[in-house]
């Protein structure tokens, strides 16, 4: 699991690469054609992990329940996301995967409870959970790079 978390931190790292040159104001804008923006996508990386591996577990995730609530599938931006709310994705992007990787360690997540994802990809433990996330990371990642080239036009 070593090389999974390395590849979910590198990749949350180039999250923070992307978004270190916006204003908040871009960072909330949601360019034509799209259903989000990048802070949401950025919000949305972060619940997702603490659901598939605190929630699925029986677990209290390791953010408020109001971030979970706002960014989970099937949301989308409501209201403008400030400055302070940033800096709390920010330090949260990287300190909930550092915490879960003890977690993991510590044996808190036996109560796996297997869930079908809307891909077809079916989780069987929290181990199956890890390794989905960078892959989940990485596809808003993605988004978020194309929707970053359609702020800068």
């Amino acid at each position: 699991m070593e090389k999974t978390f390395y590849t979910i931190k590198i990749t949350r790292e180039n999250f923070l690469k992307l978004i270190s040159d916006l204003s908040i104001e871009s960072l909330n804008e949601i360019p034509a054609g799209f259903k989000n923006n990048i802070i949401w996508n950025l919000g949305h990386i972060i619940a997702s992990q603490q659901i598939i591996c605190y929630e699925f577990t029986g677990n209290t995730p390791l953010i408020e329940s109001q971030q979970i609530s706002n960014y989970r599938n099937g949301t989308k931006p409501e209201n403008f996301i400030n400055s302070d709310e940033l800096e709390v994705m920010k330090s949260n992007l990287l300190s909930t995967i550092d915490r879960t990787e003890i977690d993991l360690r510590n044996d808190l997540f036996e109560a796996f409870k297997p869930k079908l994802l809307q891909f077809g990809l079916k989780l069987e433990n929290v181990k199956d959970a890890i390794n989905y996330v960078p892959i989940h990371d990485a596809i808003h990642l993605g988004y978020s790079l194309a929707l970053k080239r359609m702020i800068n036009h």
